[in-house]
């Protein structure tokens, strides 16, 4: 029995540094998280004056899409889409107290140099040590339950989206989300005109075109003008009068390689070998 009763105070001991320790971070990370507080809500109405968030305001929120049928950690990204957003109010809330003490612990957790030994800001047990140090003491009794109110000012903004769900977020998420479009508005727009120069620069000259046009029509009525010119020549008053007086005579009647009978006393070329007929005066 009294092995029994040996063991749990031998514990108690060992943990009551421990516990100590414990009682004294959480009074430091409300004290501190307070002040803390204090200069985030004077920040944040700089933000709300410079960014002139007020009600009213339209922003956009960019969400990314994935394909479906994919389980969450497999999910694959195609692409994004913009929610257009309106802000509703701008509240101011009270803080909890666990919100309060999670500002000093995130504080002491980038600067502290040994930030696995720090215990966490919660009065409730959430396993590890605080499970062990719950046992011996009551954090809730001395520094409030988590969830309660500490009678702290924070400004949030109330939003909803054009299907009319309504929701509320910081303000510096907020302003994230107005930066986050316009930049990547900049950079859409400035791809497009990077593109636009580049097909710009590809293209021949307007003045080049336009000569290349030219020479080319110029070729082409020119080569008309001499078809032209040696239909003509070809088919002259006197050119036509010695064809007809070679056809009327015997020699004229047949074809002077392959002897063929002409059909015609104007055909050109014989039915049997394809030759052209020869006239007085040239072939």
């Amino acid at each position: 029995m009294g092995d029994l009763l040996i063991y749990p105070a031998f514990v108690c001991v060992l943990s009551l540094p421990c516990t100590v320790g414990k009682h004294c971070c959480l009074q430091y990370y409300l004290v501190d998280g307070k002040q803390i507080l204090k200069r985030k809500v004077i920040s944040d109405r700089v933000l709300l004056d410079e960014y002139q968030i007020q009600k009213g305001l339209k922003f956009t929120v960019m969400e990314d899409v994935y394909a479906p049928g994919a389980v969450r950690h497999q999910r694959i990204k195609t692409g994004e889409r913009e929610i257009p957003m309106v802000v509703l109010d701008i509240l101011e809330q009270n803080a909890t107290n666990h919100f309060i003490r999670n500002l000093s612990y995130e504080k002491m957790l980038k600067t502290s140099a040994c930030s696995i030994c720090l215990p966490g800001p919660n009065t409730r047990p959430i396993g590890g040590i605080d499970q062990i140090l719950n046992l011996f003491c009551c954090y809730t009794f001395c520094h409030g339950n988590d969830g309660f109110n500490s009678m702290k000012p924070i400004l949030r903004v109330k939003y909803t989206n054009e299907q009319g769900n309504i929701g509320n977020a910081g303000v510096p998420k907020v302003v994230w989300y107005i930066n986050s479009y316009e930049k990547k508005k900049k950079i859409l727009e400035l791809a497009t005109s990077l593109s636009q120069q580049q097909l710009a620069t590809r293209q021949p000259p307007p003045s080049n075109v336009e000569m290349m046009r030219n020479d080319t029509r110029k070729n082409a009525e020119q080569d008309d003008v001499n078809l032209i010119e040696q239909n003509v020549s070809e088919y002259s008053p006197d050119e036509e009068k010695r064809r007809r007086s070679f056809h009327s005579t015997v020699e004229g009647m047949f074809c002077h390689k392959c002897g063929m009978e002409k059909m015609e006393p104007d055909q050109k070329f014989c039915s049997g070998c394809g030759v052209a007929f020869m006239y007085i005066g040239g072939e």
